[in-house]
């Protein structure tokens, strides 16, 4: 009886349980309700959260200001180095602002090409200041101070959002935390490459236009009328693009940001705000079309090194993990690394290790940690285009690349700070003092970096000790002895300038530059004999290159081989016809053979390409005087008065007697 009961109890509970397929079909409802929750909740946490007082902003902001003037004080003095000679003092685009679109249409062959927002920052700076320096250094400066701002909004700002805030320790803890990565990022010996190094400004002004659009795509999600703020981010963008080509990373990166902090998912952010990212996206037509402008800068480099792009990416793995340890040890920088690279994966397996561990880390964190996670996005996609399979052939590595990206890494070891010390906080300092830890230990570091930024500084002050610090550092790149050797030879110092290019041919004689250099180091010692031996290897490496027959023409004419001279002359002036040096020296070297009337065509169109040439002038007059034609010769002479300069007496009481 009993056991009839019970089989009629389980079959009653049996009809009453779901099928299978209605069962599933609850499981389906029941996730679609979570994830439901999961985008209002996440919409809500959009809604401005309750800030702190206006005066810990506006204090913050103060102390930001302040720490960058005091990092960056002493590079006023810094001069014009490597690029920034190309890239200020001999371009020509930048000298006029008339017409008003001239300095946007960038030279070839300069840092400034294809970036025309950068190149018109500089023409406004020729315009004001010329080619004085500390005007140049005082508006990187603000551009800095300016980007470190942003950055500190936007952390904040990404702190104070509802799901964050109260992990973080409430509304005053976000803005300290703010200051804290604002700070110690404006502070950091890392980003004298960008700061100081004048030209460099193309990484740092385009830094500001990309933290600018994050931060504005905040704004405008914490609004009911967000369409001013998208159209700013979106016009943001567009300048970071015509300031360097870095930025084609902010649509992506900034969506990945809007996934994570603002938007439930991919599907309720596009609804939204499908016109922003359409906006950010039309980034990358106009860099195409920047690029295409100048044949994708193709020409720039002509180095004389052989690698390929597999070695190129190998080398990557190498500079990130180096980049990395100088964002955390600022130590041993490097300012210019100059064309080097890997030439196996042997070299460089622990690192290849240690960057496949972070990506994978960056995926687990985005799926189970999302706001760390992002740091990992931004840190490899804004290093993305430099630093991957993109061959850059002048410059295989670069410490200014890491301007956007230290950003990352500093919040990351601030906010881990601040996990750690909110646990051991309260037993080191007590309860109502645990704010002093992390305050001292901020300041500390703050004041440390400084410190190290305003050494750095002091070498741009003399470049020879700038070029002399990264031959020590990196003794593999040639460039840094090719440029003591031009900075010795400036100073009169030639034996040491011919050391210095000896060095840099030991490392790459198949470079033109380092050859070319080595054989004007002979010319300035007097050894004219090597100096044609290596100008003749010179043309070999680059036949098409005026100087070179120039400058073997030059030892030719000490060694007394006038006819020798006068063939080099002639093929530089096939090479360009208006190398007026060349028609001078081809000149001279007529009249010392007696041949008056070519002598006489040379000067002649010397003049005619520079009228206030006063040896062209003068030696024409004594051409036409051996010639018999006195009254040209009487001509010149008088041109020569005009000009300022009182020609021989001899020659004028000679003209007085005929």
């Amino acid at each position: 009886m009993a056991s009839r009961k019970k089989r009629k109890s389980r079959k009653a509970a049996q009809a009453k349980a779901p099928a299978p397929a209605e069962r599933e079909k609850a499981k389906r409802r029941t996730k679609k309700q979570k994830k439901h929750q999961r985008t209002q909740d996440k919409a809500r946490s959009t809604a401005p959260p309750a800030p702190p007082p206006t005066w810990h902003t506006v204090a913050a902001a103060a102390a930001i200001v302040t720490v960058a003037l005091l990092a960056y004080s002493n590079s006023f003095d810094g001069k014009l180095v490597l690029d920034d000679v190309d890239s200020i003092v001999e371009n020509p685009t930048i000298r006029s602002l008339s017409p008003p679109w001239g300095p946007l249409t960038t030279p070839g062959g300069k840092t400034t090409t294809g970036r025309p927002v950068t190149n018109l920052s500089l023409a406004l700076n020729h315009a004001a200041h010329g080619t004085e320096v500390r005007g140049y250094h005082l508006v990187n400066l603000m551009i800095h101070a300016a980007a470190a701002l942003l950055l500190f909004g936007i952390v904040r700002r990404t702190l104070l959002l509802p799901e964050l805030a109260a992990r973080v320790g409430g509304a005053t803890t976000a803005t300290g935390l703010g200051l804290a990565v604002a700070a110690l990022w404006a502070a950091h010996p890392l980003n004298t490459s960008c700061v100081t190094y004048v030209v460099q400004r193309t990484e740092s002004l385009a830094g500001l236009f990309y933290l600018l659009t994050l931060y504005l795509v905040i704004r405008g999600s914490q609004t009911a009328r967000p369409w001013p703020f998208h159209v700013g981010a979106v016009l943001a963008c567009w300048l970071g693009i015509g300031s360097k080509e870095v930025v084609l990373t902010a649509p992506v990166v900034i969506l990945v940001y809007d996934r994570v902090f603002l938007a439930g998912t991919f599907k309720e952010l596009l609804r939204r705000r499908w016109p922003l990212y359409l906006g950010l996206a039309a980034t990358w037509p106009l860099l195409y079309g920047l690029l295409a402008s100048v044949n994708f800068k193709s020409g720039m480099a002509q180095t004389g090194w052989d690698f390929t792009r597999h070695q190129y990416t190998l080398t990557q793995l190498e500079m990130v993990t180096r980049y990395l340890r100088l964002a955390l040890f600022p130590s041993g920088q490097v300012f210019d690394y100059g064309i080097y690279w890997v030439k196996g994966f042997s070299e460089v397996w622990p690192q290849a290790v240690l960057i496949a561990l972070l990506l994978l880390a960056t995926l687990w964190a985005l799926r189970f940690r999302p706001a760390l996670g992002f740091l990992g996005v931004w840190f490899f996609a804004i290093l993305s285009p430099t630093s991957s399979v993109i061959k850059l052939i002048n410059q295989t590595a670069a410490e200014y690349r890491m301007y956007l990206p230290l950003a990352a890494v500093v919040t990351l070891v601030v906010l881990g700070a601040h996990w750690l010390l909110r646990r051991v906080g309260p037993r080191l300092f007590g309860a109502k003092r645990r704010w002093i830890g992390p305050v001292a230990l901020a300041s500390a570091a703050v004041v440390a970096l400084c410190l190290a930024t305003r050494a750095r500084n002091e070498l741009f002050a003399d470049p020879v000790a700038l070029w002399n610090d990264n031959a020590a550092r990196w003794p593999g790149n040639p460039r840094a002895h090719t440029s003591l050797g031009v900075l010795y030879t400036e100073r009169g110092d030639h034996p040491r300038a011919l050391e210095e290019f000896r060095k840099a041919v030991a490392i790459n004689g198949a470079m033109f530059e380092n050859v070319s250099n080595l054989g004007i180091g002979y010319q300035k010692v007097g050894q004219h004999e090597r100096a044609i031996e290596v100008f003749t290897r010179a043309i070999g490496l680059k036949p098409g290159v005026p100087d070179a027959y120039y400058h073997r023409a030059r030892s030719h004419v000490e060694l007394k081989r006038d006819a020798e001279a006068i063939r080099d002359y002639t093929r530089a002036l096939d090479l360009k016809s208006d190398h007026v040096d060349a028609l001078a020296g081809r000149g001279n070297a007529f009249f010392r053979s007696r041949i008056f009337d070519r002598a006489i065509a040379d000067f002649t169109a010397v003049i005619a390409l520079d009228p206030a040439y006063e040896n062209a002038l003068y030696n024409r007059a004594v051409c036409y005087f051996h010639a018999g034609q006195y009254d040209r010769a009487r001509a010149d002479i008088e041109r020569m008065r005009e000009l300022g300069r009182e020609p021989n007496p001899e020659l004028v009481r000679q003209l007085a007697s005929r």
